[in-house]
């Protein structure tokens, strides 16, 4: 499943010294919009250099759109992803980092990038 945002908003928040959040304001194909946020790791010069999704789900969406500007349309598959963070609803089970690492390993996941 192929999915299309253009990030429309990217807002940063210093919470310490050394951590971040970063809020981006996206639009989907269909027009609807949405707010991802990560948390993010900052440098000396209080830059943010790193990020973690707050939800896993979201994990390769929050790493791409990082690496992107505002005004960029990213596209990205997430097939591979939905097959290891099924949506359920009730009680979810938490994996290991190093479960998701092993279950990601054999699923690769393709990334498309393109600027406006």
């Amino acid at each position: 499943m192929f999915k299309f945002f253009t990030i429309d908003r990217i807002i940063d928040e210093q919470i310490t010294e050394t951590k971040g959040l970063r809020a981006f304001y996206l639009t989907d194909e269909l027009g609807d919009k949405r707010i991802v946020y990560g948390t993010t790791l900052l440098d000396g010069n209080l830059n943010p250099v790193s990020i973690q999704a707050e939800k896993e789900r979201e994990h390769p969406l929050i790493e791409y759109l990082f690496t992107s500007k505002l005004k960029d349309t990213i596209s990205i598959e997430f097939s591979q992803y939905n097959e290891i963070f099924k949506r359920e609803f009730g009680d979810v089970t938490e994996q290991t980092l190093e479960e998701i690492a092993r279950d990601m390993q054999s699923k690769p996941i393709d990334l498309a990038h393109s600027s406006s």
